[in-house]
């Protein structure tokens, strides 16, 4: 996955997050000062109806955050120089992967070059250059 890619994909779940948030506090604050939270009004019901929307954008952000962790971690994990990778997933799996993915994207390594995995198999054994009489 491109790092742009996943910038995308990080920002602009953060911004729904955001969003989700304020939706959620002021659906929350509203029903709140209406007393609906003690008796049922139909004002009520369409708070509960945004909160509950909010909630599940906070879900569906959640999981885009996850999956743009994930292509970091796979994108990285392509590069000759294996640190972005081993922060990348170590502090994912410490829960700190939220401040690891915002380093990532301001400073990382861009995707604009590819340094290919090679092994010994991969390499080709050196040609002989002489020409063997007969």
């Amino acid at each position: 996955m491109a790092k742009e890619t996943i910038g995308r994909l990080f920002w602009g779940s953060l911004v729904a997050f955001a969003g989700a948030l304020v939706l959620l506090g002021v659906a929350g604050g509203l029903a709140l000062a209406n007393g609906s939270l003690i008796r049922e009004t139909p004002f009520g019901w369409v708070m509960a109806g945004l909160a509950g929307v909010a909630i599940l954008v906070m879900l569906a952000a959640a999981v885009t955050q996850f999956v743009a962790w994930v292509g970091a971690v796979i994108s990285t994990a392509q590069l000759k120089d294996k640190t972005w990778f081993i922060v990348l997933l170590v502090t994912g799996l410490l829960s700190f992967g939220f401040i690891a993915m915002i380093i990532y994207l301001i400073a990382g390594p861009d995707d604009s070059a590819p340094h290919p995995v090679t092994t010994a198999a991969d390499e080709a054994p050196p040609r002989d250059l002489r020409r063997r009489s007969a």
